[in-house]
Protein backbone atom coordinates (compact mmCIF):
# COMPACT_ATOMS: atom_id res chain seq x y z
CA UNK A 1 0.00 0.00 0.00
CA UNK A 2 2.79 2.21 0.98
CA UNK A 3 4.80 2.38 -2.61
CA UNK A 4 1.20 3.24 -3.82
CA UNK A 5 0.83 6.14 -1.79
CA UNK A 6 4.44 7.41 -2.68
CA UNK A 7 3.63 7.14 -6.36
CA UNK A 8 0.07 8.84 -5.88
CA UNK A 9 2.08 11.79 -3.62
CA UNK A 10 4.80 12.05 -6.62
CA UNK A 11 1.94 12.56 -8.94
CA UNK A 12 0.92 15.08 -7.12
CA UNK A 13 3.82 17.03 -6.67
CA UNK A 14 4.48 16.61 -10.49
CA UNK A 15 1.14 17.58 -11.40
CA UNK A 16 1.53 20.97 -9.34
CA UNK A 17 5.40 22.11 -10.33
CA UNK A 18 3.97 21.32 -13.84
CA UNK A 19 1.56 24.61 -13.11
CA UNK A 20 4.64 26.34 -12.13
CA UNK A 21 3.82 26.25 -8.48
CA UNK A 22 6.99 24.98 -6.04
CA UNK A 23 6.20 21.72 -4.07
CA UNK A 24 7.68 20.20 -1.71
CA UNK A 25 6.98 16.42 -0.82
CA UNK A 26 7.43 15.76 3.65
CA UNK A 27 7.03 12.28 4.96
CA UNK A 28 6.44 11.62 8.42
CA UNK A 29 6.39 8.29 10.04
CA UNK A 30 4.17 7.70 12.77
CA UNK A 31 4.52 5.49 15.85
CA UNK A 32 3.47 5.61 19.47
CA UNK A 33 6.19 8.39 20.59
CA UNK A 34 4.73 10.79 18.10
CA UNK A 35 3.22 13.50 20.25
CA UNK A 36 0.68 15.75 18.49
CA UNK A 37 3.14 18.66 19.78
CA UNK A 38 5.91 16.97 17.39
CA UNK A 39 3.88 16.80 14.29
CA UNK A 40 2.54 20.20 15.02
CA UNK A 41 6.26 21.20 15.00
CA UNK A 42 6.70 19.29 11.33
CA UNK A 43 3.78 21.07 10.10
CA UNK A 44 5.40 25.05 10.98
CA UNK A 45 8.86 24.03 10.06
CA UNK A 46 8.05 22.45 6.34
CA UNK A 47 5.52 25.07 5.82
CA UNK A 48 2.24 23.17 5.63
CA UNK A 49 0.94 25.11 9.06
CA UNK A 50 1.29 29.11 8.76
CA UNK A 51 0.65 32.37 10.21
CA UNK A 52 -0.10 33.70 7.22
CA UNK A 53 -0.29 32.47 2.77
CA UNK A 54 3.28 32.72 1.41
CA UNK A 55 1.63 31.54 -2.23
CA UNK A 56 5.05 30.88 -3.28
CA UNK A 57 5.47 27.13 -1.79
CA UNK A 58 2.95 24.20 -1.44
CA UNK A 59 3.30 21.02 0.90
CA UNK A 60 2.09 17.38 0.60
CA UNK A 61 2.42 15.50 4.00
CA UNK A 62 2.39 11.91 4.13
CA UNK A 63 2.10 10.44 6.99
CA UNK A 64 2.88 6.82 7.48
CA UNK A 65 1.25 3.94 9.65
CA UNK A 66 -1.59 6.14 11.52
CA UNK A 67 -2.73 2.99 13.14
CA UNK A 68 0.88 2.96 15.06
CA UNK A 69 -0.39 6.30 16.96
CA UNK A 70 -0.87 5.78 20.90
CA UNK A 71 -4.03 7.97 19.85
CA UNK A 72 -5.34 9.01 16.83
CA UNK A 73 -7.74 10.99 18.23
CA UNK A 74 -5.53 12.87 20.49
CA UNK A 75 -2.65 13.26 17.53
CA UNK A 76 -5.12 14.48 14.57
CA UNK A 77 -8.26 15.28 16.62
CA UNK A 78 -8.05 19.13 17.25
CA UNK A 79 -6.41 19.57 13.65
CA UNK A 80 -9.23 17.74 11.85
CA UNK A 81 -11.52 20.55 11.03
CA UNK A 82 -8.51 22.79 9.93
CA UNK A 83 -7.46 19.79 7.96
CA UNK A 84 -10.99 19.58 6.18
CA UNK A 85 -11.01 23.08 5.27
CA UNK A 86 -7.64 24.51 4.86
CA UNK A 87 -6.95 27.99 4.75
CA UNK A 88 -7.49 30.94 6.42
CA UNK A 89 -11.09 30.35 6.99
CA UNK A 90 -10.33 27.86 9.59
CA UNK A 91 -7.75 28.61 11.90
CA UNK A 92 -5.97 26.76 14.76
CA UNK A 93 -4.79 28.73 17.78
CA UNK A 94 -1.23 27.75 19.46
CA UNK A 95 0.29 27.32 22.10
CA UNK A 96 3.29 26.43 22.17
CA UNK A 97 6.74 27.29 23.16
CA UNK A 98 8.53 26.42 20.42
CA UNK A 99 6.36 28.72 17.64
CA UNK A 100 5.08 31.87 18.47
CA UNK A 101 1.60 31.46 19.82
CA UNK A 102 -1.32 33.20 17.90
CA UNK A 103 -3.52 31.87 14.58
CA UNK A 104 -2.35 29.42 12.42
CA UNK A 105 -3.89 27.28 9.28
CA UNK A 106 -3.11 25.10 6.51
CA UNK A 107 -1.72 26.11 3.36
CA UNK A 108 -4.80 26.27 1.16
CA UNK A 109 -2.91 24.52 -2.09
CA UNK A 110 -1.14 21.74 0.36
CA UNK A 111 -2.55 18.31 0.92
CA UNK A 112 -1.99 15.43 3.83
CA UNK A 113 -1.90 12.07 3.42
CA UNK A 114 -2.28 9.01 5.05
CA UNK A 115 -1.81 5.30 5.74
CA UNK A 116 -4.00 3.46 7.81
CA UNK A 117 -3.63 -0.16 8.24
CA UNK A 118 -6.96 -1.02 10.82
CA UNK A 119 -9.70 -2.98 9.46
CA UNK A 120 -11.93 -0.45 12.16
CA UNK A 121 -11.87 2.75 14.17
CA UNK A 122 -13.87 3.21 17.33
CA UNK A 123 -14.91 5.68 20.02
CA UNK A 124 -13.35 9.21 19.02
CA UNK A 125 -11.30 7.93 16.07
CA UNK A 126 -14.57 7.65 14.07
CA UNK A 127 -15.26 11.68 14.87
CA UNK A 128 -11.96 12.16 12.88
CA UNK A 129 -12.34 9.81 10.40
CA UNK A 130 -15.60 12.01 9.30
CA UNK A 131 -12.79 14.78 8.28
CA UNK A 132 -11.21 12.75 5.79
CA UNK A 133 -11.86 11.03 2.43
CA UNK A 134 -10.56 7.48 2.63
CA UNK A 135 -10.19 5.06 0.13
CA UNK A 136 -10.12 1.20 0.79
CA UNK A 137 -7.16 -0.82 -0.44
CA UNK A 138 -7.83 -4.43 -0.18
CA UNK A 139 -5.77 -7.36 -0.74
CA UNK A 140 -8.04 -9.01 -3.04
CA UNK A 141 -8.90 -5.79 -5.35
CA UNK A 142 -7.23 -3.89 -7.78
CA UNK A 143 -4.62 -1.85 -7.57
CA UNK A 144 -2.84 -4.24 -4.76
CA UNK A 145 -4.25 -7.85 -5.93
CA UNK A 146 -1.81 -7.57 -9.27
CA UNK A 147 0.89 -5.57 -7.73
CA UNK A 148 2.90 -8.15 -6.23
CA UNK A 149 2.64 -10.10 -9.90
CA UNK A 150 3.92 -7.21 -12.26
CA UNK A 151 6.93 -5.94 -9.06
CA UNK A 152 8.24 -9.11 -9.60
CA UNK A 153 7.55 -10.04 -13.03
CA UNK A 154 9.54 -6.45 -13.51
CA UNK A 155 11.96 -6.96 -11.11
CA UNK A 156 12.49 -10.55 -12.75
CA UNK A 157 13.26 -9.02 -16.50
CA UNK A 158 15.42 -6.35 -15.44
CA UNK A 159 17.47 -8.97 -14.41
CA UNK A 160 17.35 -10.32 -17.66
CA UNK A 161 18.53 -7.21 -19.00
CA UNK A 162 14.85 -6.76 -20.81
CA UNK A 163 14.79 -10.30 -22.36
CA UNK A 164 11.18 -12.14 -21.64
CA UNK A 165 12.29 -15.49 -20.49
CA UNK A 166 11.86 -18.94 -22.16
CA UNK A 167 9.24 -21.28 -20.80
CA UNK A 168 9.65 -23.35 -18.91
CA UNK A 169 11.37 -21.31 -16.53
CA UNK A 170 11.76 -22.62 -13.21
CA UNK A 171 12.34 -19.54 -11.82
CA UNK A 172 9.51 -17.80 -13.95
CA UNK A 173 7.41 -20.21 -12.21
CA UNK A 174 8.70 -19.56 -8.53
CA UNK A 175 7.69 -16.24 -9.07
CA UNK A 176 4.28 -17.03 -9.81
CA UNK A 177 4.10 -19.07 -6.82
CA UNK A 178 5.33 -16.85 -5.01
CA UNK A 179 2.66 -14.74 -6.11
CA UNK A 180 0.04 -17.34 -5.54
CA UNK A 181 1.33 -18.12 -1.52
CA UNK A 182 0.74 -14.48 -0.60
CA UNK A 183 -2.98 -14.71 -1.99
CA UNK A 184 -3.31 -18.18 -0.53
CA UNK A 185 -2.08 -16.63 3.15
CA UNK A 186 -4.34 -14.00 2.79
CA UNK A 187 -7.25 -16.04 1.66
CA UNK A 188 -6.56 -19.01 4.25
CA UNK A 189 -5.74 -15.76 7.63
CA UNK A 190 -9.85 -14.82 6.37
CA UNK A 191 -11.09 -18.00 6.50
CA UNK A 192 -9.70 -18.51 10.00
CA UNK A 193 -10.78 -15.85 11.47
CA UNK A 194 -7.24 -13.56 11.44
CA UNK A 195 -8.13 -11.01 9.35
CA UNK A 196 -5.82 -8.69 11.85
CA UNK A 197 -2.62 -10.99 10.43
CA UNK A 198 -3.38 -10.44 6.46
CA UNK A 199 -0.18 -9.51 5.12
CA UNK A 200 0.28 -6.96 2.32
CA UNK A 201 2.10 -6.98 -1.14
CA UNK A 202 5.28 -4.84 0.62
CA UNK A 203 6.45 -7.74 2.55
CA UNK A 204 7.14 -9.83 -0.74
CA UNK A 205 8.61 -7.35 -2.81
CA UNK A 206 12.30 -8.29 -1.14
CA UNK A 207 11.82 -11.56 -2.93
CA UNK A 208 15.02 -12.65 -4.47
CA UNK A 209 14.76 -13.36 -8.37
CA UNK A 210 17.77 -14.66 -9.49
CA UNK A 211 18.10 -16.59 -12.93
CA UNK A 212 18.89 -20.29 -12.40
CA UNK A 213 18.79 -19.93 -8.92
CA UNK A 214 15.62 -20.55 -7.65
CA UNK A 215 16.57 -22.28 -4.32
CA UNK A 216 17.35 -18.65 -3.60
CA UNK A 217 13.41 -18.31 -3.30
CA UNK A 218 12.73 -20.87 -0.95
CA UNK A 219 15.20 -20.31 1.40
CA UNK A 220 14.22 -16.55 1.12
CA UNK A 221 10.27 -17.57 1.54
CA UNK A 222 11.33 -19.96 4.98
CA UNK A 223 12.71 -16.68 6.29
CA UNK A 224 9.66 -14.43 5.82
CA UNK A 225 7.70 -17.50 7.40
CA UNK A 226 9.68 -17.32 10.52
CA UNK A 227 10.10 -13.84 10.72
CA UNK A 228 6.61 -12.38 9.73
CA UNK A 229 3.55 -14.84 9.23
CA UNK A 230 4.15 -16.23 12.28
CA UNK A 231 4.11 -13.51 14.73
CA UNK A 232 1.53 -12.39 13.04
CA UNK A 233 -1.01 -15.26 13.24
CA UNK A 234 0.26 -15.69 16.79
CA UNK A 235 -0.68 -12.08 17.74
CA UNK A 236 -3.86 -12.62 15.98
CA UNK A 237 -4.91 -15.76 17.63
CA UNK A 238 -3.90 -14.34 21.40
CA UNK A 239 -5.96 -11.42 20.18
CA UNK A 240 -8.70 -13.79 19.94
CA UNK A 241 -8.29 -15.83 23.12
CA UNK A 242 -7.91 -12.37 25.57
CA UNK A 243 -11.44 -10.87 23.66
CA UNK A 244 -12.88 -13.96 24.62
CA UNK A 245 -11.25 -14.87 27.94
CA UNK A 246 -12.04 -10.76 29.21
CA UNK A 247 -15.88 -11.41 27.65
CA UNK A 248 -15.82 -14.67 29.99
CA UNK A 249 -13.67 -13.98 33.51
CA UNK A 250 -11.60 -10.36 32.86
CA UNK A 251 -8.12 -12.21 32.12
CA UNK A 252 -5.77 -11.74 29.22
CA UNK A 253 -3.53 -14.37 27.45
CA UNK A 254 0.05 -13.89 27.33
CA UNK A 255 2.46 -15.30 25.00
CA UNK A 256 4.17 -16.46 28.09
CA UNK A 257 0.78 -17.74 29.98
CA UNK A 258 -0.56 -20.13 27.46
CA UNK A 259 -1.81 -23.49 28.19
CA UNK A 260 -0.07 -26.64 25.75
CA UNK A 261 -3.58 -26.77 24.31
CA UNK A 262 -3.84 -23.39 23.00
CA UNK A 263 0.29 -23.81 22.14
CA UNK A 264 -1.25 -26.69 19.91
CA UNK A 265 -3.85 -24.48 18.62
CA UNK A 266 -1.26 -21.78 16.96
CA UNK A 267 0.62 -24.90 15.71
CA UNK A 268 -2.23 -26.13 14.09
CA UNK A 269 -3.14 -22.71 12.29
CA UNK A 270 0.29 -22.63 11.02
CA UNK A 271 0.48 -26.12 9.86
CA UNK A 272 -3.13 -25.16 7.63
CA UNK A 273 -1.40 -22.51 6.52
CA UNK A 274 1.91 -23.90 5.17
CA UNK A 275 -0.17 -26.98 3.54
CA UNK A 276 -3.01 -24.62 2.02
CA UNK A 277 -0.74 -21.89 1.02
CA UNK A 278 2.84 -22.69 0.67
CA UNK A 279 2.68 -26.24 -0.42
CA UNK A 280 0.04 -26.86 -2.76
CA UNK A 281 0.74 -25.46 -6.38
CA UNK A 282 4.45 -25.62 -5.27
CA UNK A 283 6.82 -26.11 -8.85
CA UNK A 284 9.43 -26.43 -7.45
CA UNK A 285 11.56 -29.80 -7.36
CA UNK A 286 10.16 -32.28 -4.51
CA UNK A 287 14.54 -32.47 -3.19
CA UNK A 288 15.19 -28.79 -3.26
CA UNK A 289 11.59 -28.18 -1.08
CA UNK A 290 12.22 -31.08 1.65
CA UNK A 291 15.88 -29.79 1.74
CA UNK A 292 14.29 -26.73 3.18
CA UNK A 293 11.31 -27.75 4.84
CA UNK A 294 12.51 -28.20 7.98
CA UNK A 295 13.39 -24.21 8.00
CA UNK A 296 9.50 -23.40 8.08
CA UNK A 297 9.06 -23.28 11.77
CA UNK A 298 5.80 -23.53 14.08
CA UNK A 299 4.58 -26.52 12.60
CA UNK A 300 3.19 -29.58 14.31
CA UNK A 301 0.98 -31.15 11.44
CA UNK A 302 2.20 -33.79 8.83
CA UNK A 303 3.02 -31.91 5.66
CA UNK A 304 1.02 -34.55 3.62
CA UNK A 305 1.22 -32.07 0.73
CA UNK A 306 4.86 -32.97 -0.18
CA UNK A 307 4.73 -36.62 0.27
CA UNK A 308 2.78 -37.16 -2.82
CA UNK A 309 5.24 -35.70 -5.87
CA UNK A 310 2.90 -36.46 -8.70
CA UNK A 311 -0.22 -34.74 -7.52
CA UNK A 312 2.91 -31.39 -6.97
CA UNK A 313 3.94 -31.84 -10.59
CA UNK A 314 0.58 -31.89 -12.03
CA UNK A 315 -0.46 -28.47 -9.77
CA UNK A 316 2.81 -26.98 -10.84
CA UNK A 317 2.17 -27.21 -14.68
CA UNK A 318 -1.29 -25.55 -14.41
CA UNK A 319 -0.15 -22.74 -13.17
CA UNK A 320 -0.32 -20.75 -16.56
CA UNK A 321 2.43 -18.97 -18.75
CA UNK A 322 4.18 -15.94 -18.19
CA UNK A 323 2.70 -13.92 -20.49
CA UNK A 324 -1.12 -14.34 -19.31
CA UNK A 325 -0.64 -15.23 -15.58
CA UNK A 326 -3.19 -14.53 -12.99
CA UNK A 327 -2.45 -14.46 -9.69
CA UNK A 328 -5.77 -13.88 -8.11
CA UNK A 329 -7.18 -16.77 -6.40
CA UNK A 330 -9.10 -18.81 -8.95
CA UNK A 331 -12.53 -19.70 -8.71
CA UNK A 332 -12.55 -23.38 -8.61
CA UNK A 333 -9.50 -23.22 -5.65
CA UNK A 334 -10.61 -20.36 -3.75
CA UNK A 335 -14.53 -22.51 -3.95
CA UNK A 336 -12.97 -26.06 -2.81
CA UNK A 337 -11.24 -24.17 0.17
CA UNK A 338 -14.20 -22.15 1.64
CA UNK A 339 -16.86 -25.38 0.67
CA UNK A 340 -14.40 -28.28 1.73
CA UNK A 341 -10.86 -26.82 3.23
CA UNK A 342 -11.02 -23.96 4.32
CA UNK A 343 -14.54 -23.32 6.36
CA UNK A 344 -14.30 -26.92 7.67
CA UNK A 345 -10.82 -26.00 9.17
CA UNK A 346 -11.81 -22.55 9.52
CA UNK A 347 -14.60 -23.85 12.11
CA UNK A 348 -12.34 -26.50 13.81
CA UNK A 349 -10.22 -23.59 15.03
CA UNK A 350 -13.31 -21.20 15.84
CA UNK A 351 -14.07 -24.16 18.13
CA UNK A 352 -10.80 -24.53 19.41
CA UNK A 353 -10.60 -21.70 20.05
CA UNK A 354 -14.32 -21.16 22.57
CA UNK A 355 -12.70 -24.97 23.60
CA UNK A 356 -9.54 -23.76 24.85
CA UNK A 357 -10.87 -20.74 26.80
CA UNK A 358 -13.18 -22.57 28.11
CA UNK A 359 -10.77 -25.30 29.65
CA UNK A 360 -8.83 -22.17 31.22
CA UNK A 361 -11.88 -21.62 33.01
CA UNK A 362 -12.72 -25.13 34.68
Amino acid sequence: MLILICFFAFFMQHKQEAAGISCELVTIKVDANLSKKQLIETFTNCGFLVKESTGCKNVIVVLENLEQADSLSELLGDLAEALENRGPGSSVVLHNAQEPSGTYFFQEGSFMIGTLAKPRLHGPELLVQQHFRWVQLRWDGEPIRSLLQKYLKRKFINKLKGQIPLLPDLVCKAVEWICSVWHQLNSCLSCLGTPEALIGPEMFFSCPVVPGHHQFIVKWLSRLWNAVVIPRVEEAILAKLTTKRQCVGGQSASKKNLSQGQQALVKTALSILLNKAVLQGCPLPKKDMDEYLAQFQGVSLPLSVITNGKNNNKKSRDLGSWRKANTSPRKKTTQSWNKHGGNKEGALLERSLSRSNLHSHQ
